[in-house]
């Protein structure tokens, strides 16, 4: 009669027990394509949609940095122009000699030209902000998602206005009407700055929800829930304990039978 010798436990959950402890240490339900394959390659597209989007809200913040730059430059520049203006319209007083006429010129010529330097050495990241020209955004994480800013030729347009030509020393009829004409196009930029900035807050909002979507569904599929690895390492140390023991009460049992027959 052939009696089987005391058998060494072997751990049948061994392989569960070792997947819930890496879970439990990574805090991710998935960590390889064994785990769940369908959910690591919805994770995936996931986590490069999240990605994706916060790259487009830095950028929308970088354009938000350059409307607001490009803005507060135009209101430094319209504060200048109605400097000019006060200047312009008291020179039309009478009651002014020549000396002080001269004066008031001089003032008025050195703010015409600090307006003209500003605007041309205006810049934001080495690019010129008075240039003309369209600036493109990335705006969101899939291609063609493309936001173009504004294109502002100020200076030109200034130009084109007789502003640059202005002197108090030979002022012309329409002084006042060309000083008008520059402050109506400063607020024309900085409305369309503003248009275009609520733009991008308002594209800034909708990524925000939706980076914010996206990573929830992510950690539902992909994160571990601790109350229930809690739960199921609970559930396989009794099990292992109940294994132990039963193997134990058998290797007893033949341990019994064996002393008997060879006793």
């Amino acid at each position: 009669m052939n009696i089987q010798s005391p058998v060494t436990i072997g751990s049948s959950t061994g392989s569960n027990f070792t997947d819930l402890v890496r879970q439990g240490s990574s805090g991710q339900r998935i960590n390889s394509a064994a785990d769940d394959a369908a959910g690591l390659a919805i994770t995936s597209r996931l986590t490069t949609r999240v990605e994706g989007t916060s790259v487009a809200e830095r950028n929308i913040g970088d354009g938000l940095s350059l409307l607001q730059t490009r803005s507060g430059l135009a209101s430094t520049v319209t504060e200048q122009v109605q400097r000019m203006r006060e200047i312009s319209v008291q020179a039309g007083n009478g009651i002014y000699s020549a000396q002080d006429r001269e004066a008031l010129n001089r003032e008025f010529m050195a703010l015409r030209d600090t307006v003209g330097q500003t605007l041309d050495d205006a810049q934001f990241n080495g690019r010129p902000l008075f240039a003309g020209g369209t600036v493109p955004l990335q705006t969101g994480p899939d291609a063609g998602q493309i936001t173009e800013l504004a294109d502002n030729d100020l200076p030109a347009r200034l130009e084109a206005s007789g502003f640059t030509e202005l002197s108090l020393a030979s002022p012309t009829a329409d002084t006042l009407g060309t000083l008008d004409e520059a402050l109506s196009l400063l607020a024309e930029s900085q409305v369309a700055d503003g248009a275009s900035a609520n733009r991008l807050l308002s594209q800034a909002d909708a990524l925000a929800q939706s980076r914010i979507d996206a990573a929830q569904t992510r950690s539902r599929i992909a994160d571990k829930d601790f109350a229930e690895l809690a739960s199921e390492l609970a559930q396989t140390d009794v099990r292992d304990r109940a294994r132990v023991l039963m193997q134990s009460q058998a290797n007893a049992k033949g341990e019994d039978v064996l002393r008997l027959l060879t006793g």
